[in-house]
């Protein structure tokens, strides 16, 4: 449900009208979608599948997508940048996102005018960052693959939390 210029069961132009009953999404039709990631405050989305690879779709203007461009994207896609990657969860803001992975860790793309992606790079202003960034967390993160992930936020703030997760010294 929603807006598209291409819509969702197709790709050909045509004019922007709510979709006030579900739309099948082709791009996902031969997937198995274990999660889907929305938010209140965001006009995008990402799914996540039961092979661990991550779709996306809709607003793009920060580069919240992580395509290495600032481009809506009206038809979900698998994100390039994570196809070597298990992605195990993600969280999306208003114009920001974090992809958590199995084994390479948190990134972040999109609007980071206040710090939100926590990376290291611009800051203020128009600061934003089209292709994913390793988030750089104090410790490392040991995780059992039978523990769940959560992650939350909206808009300027963030929230990643990985119930069960241990850390270096193997305190909870």
């Amino acid at each position: 449900m929603g807006r598209s210029e291409k819509g969702l069961a197709n790709s050909k132009p045509r004019k922007v009208e709510p979709a006030w009953t579900p739309q099948k999404i082709n791009a996902l039709a031969d997937v198995r979608v274990t999660d889907i990631i929305a938010g209140p405050c965001a006009a995008h989305s990402f799914f996540i599948t039961d092979d661990n690879r991550i779709f996306g779709l809709g607003r793009n203007e920060q580069g919240q997508l992580g395509l290495n461009n600032t481009e809506r994207q009206d038809a979900a896609v698998e994100i390039p940048f994570f196809k070597s990657m298990k992605v195990i969860g993600a969280a999306v803001g208003r114009a920001h996102s974090l992809v958590v992975t199995e084994k390479d860790g948190v990134y972040g793309m999109g609007c980071n005018e206040m710090g939100q992606l926590g990376i290291r790079g611009p800051v203020g202003k128009g600061a934003v960052v089209i292709s994913p960034r390793a988030v750089e967390l104090d410790q490392k993160i040991n995780r059992s693959p039978a523990v769940s992930t959560s992650v939350c936020f909206c808009q300027r703030r963030a929230s990643c939390s990985v119930p069960g997760a241990l850390n270096q010294d193997s305190s909870v």
